[in-house]
């Protein structure tokens, strides 16, 4: 749900997620297959069996009327199918209902709305701060003397100033990716999407990193591309809207081939990369960021509280 406020006199925007909480897992909860097998087993020799083995479980006593139907119409309440391609076993929907709510009992969920307000401006800071950082880079590349901007880069030879800019712009590329994460899915789990991002950073940091031998850079490629494509799969949202989330796997792949063909990677091509990628990655970011809010007028007091209510819920003291 994206949704914007809109005020009589200001204008706040506020994109609004679903959120997905898990509680605490307590597995006692849960019916393990063998003890369904085992209690249909033994339904079916007795139908009158309430508990399990004498057990003054409940959960077994709530299939006792289900149990007792099925053995007495003759009617199998599990088959299983055996096949070469397709074996399965399946259950009538009263058990299969039961199932589910053991499982809801043994790991409780939540959902939730929650904004990614906070999130984007945390990113939009780390962005001025690239910047920031950038013009510092420059003006030593153009001014200073200090980088020769035709030097090739080598990994011993990288200033303090150059890795800070190289941690932050990987840090605003795992911030892009679990942004996108959230806007092209329907239901979030922020933790899910939290590693999603940095494997999906740190592969192609391993990509991409100086001096890397072809046996480091080459399964890293590969598990990029598999990160970013087994992300995209759990998109919610058609082409057209997740349209912005796909350039932005183009853009890294553009940034990935630069620096993989190029052996001779000098010190102006380094900064520019890293400074016109984090660009792109903004731009596609704001976007899809717009395309995604929703402006809703507000309701007039009327609606919401009609003539009288007001007096009636809070009388005069």
């Amino acid at each position: 749900m994206r949704v914007a406020v809109s005020k009589t006199h200001a204008c706040v925007c506020r994109l609004l997620v679903y959120e997905v909480h898990h509680g605490d897992y307590d597995g006692s909860k849960l019916l393990h297959p063998e003890q369904l097998w085992a209690v249909v087993s033994e339904a079916q020799s007795d139908p009158r069996l309430l508990f399990l083995n004498g057990t003054h479980d409940m959960r077994f006593a709530a299939l006792s009327d289900v149990l007792r139907l099925y053995t007495q119409t003759h009617r199998a309440a599990i088959n299983v199918h055996t096949g070469i391609f397709r074996p399965r076993v399946t259950v009538v929907p009263e058990i299969a209902q039961f199932l589910a709510d053991s499982y809801d009992a043994a790991s409780p969920r939540e959902l939730r709305i929650s904004a990614l307000d906070n999130v984007v401006l945390l990113y939009s800071i780390f962005v001025l701060v690239l910047s920031i950082v950038y013009h510092s880079i420059e003006h030593k590349l153009k001014d200073d003397g200090e980088y020769d901007p035709h030097t090739v880069v080598k990994s011993t030879q990288l200033g303090s100033d150059l890795l800070l800019f190289d941690a932050v712009f990987w840090l605003n590329n795992t911030f892009v990716i679990f942004i996108f994460m959230y806007l092209i899915t329907a239901v979030a789990q922020p933790w899910l999407f939290l590693y999603i991002a940095v494997a999906y950073s740190f592969c192609m940091y391993c990509t991409v990193a100086r001096d890397a031998p072809p046996t480091v850079y080459r399964p890293a490629c590969l598990l990029t591309l598999v990160v970013a494509v087994g992300a995209k799969s759990m998109s919610t949202v058609g082409f057209f809207t997740g349209f912005f989330a796909i350039i932005v796997d183009v853009v890294n792949a553009f940034f990935t081939y630069i620096h993989l063909c190029d052996t001779n990677l000098t010190y102006l091509k380094f900064v520019n990369a890293r400074f016109w990628t984090c660009l792109a990655q903004s731009l596609c970011l704001l976007l899809m960021y717009v395309s995604s809010v929703v402006f809703v007028a507000p309701m007039p007091s009327s609606t919401v509280f009609p003539a009288g209510t007001a007096r009636e819920l809070y009388p005069p003291t």
